[in-house]
């Protein structure tokens, strides 16, 4: 099962496509496309959802995740997404 790294984070987080998602590709790898070409049945994180995750901070969601809310660490977005993201995956896998 493919697992949840920072670079997968801040790949979606800096990512120019419109509506990033971080999706299972064919590969059964996580990768980060545009929500319009990604097939919906395999996304597991949106960029809102990370945006979320990273708490009232200003900026781009690149600039927000380079600069954290005060007393985050990227690894706590990580712990926090972990789960989610697990959860989505093993769907995404069970249906294959």
């Amino acid at each position: 099962m493919p697992k949840l790294t920072l670079h997968h984070l801040a790949t979606l987080a800096h990512s120019p496509a419109e509506a990033p998602v971080l999706y299972v590709n064919e590969s059964d790898e996580l990768d980060v496309w545009a929500e319009a070409l990604a097939p919906n049945d395999r996304i597991v994180l949106t960029r809102e959802q990370l945006v979320e995750a990273m708490g009232d901070n200003c900026g781009t969601p690149g600039e927000q995740w380079d600069e954290l809310s005060e007393g985050w660490t990227h690894e706590d977005v990580l712990a926090e997404l972990e789960e989610v993201v697990n959860d989505a995956v093993e769907g995404v896998l069970a249906t294959q």
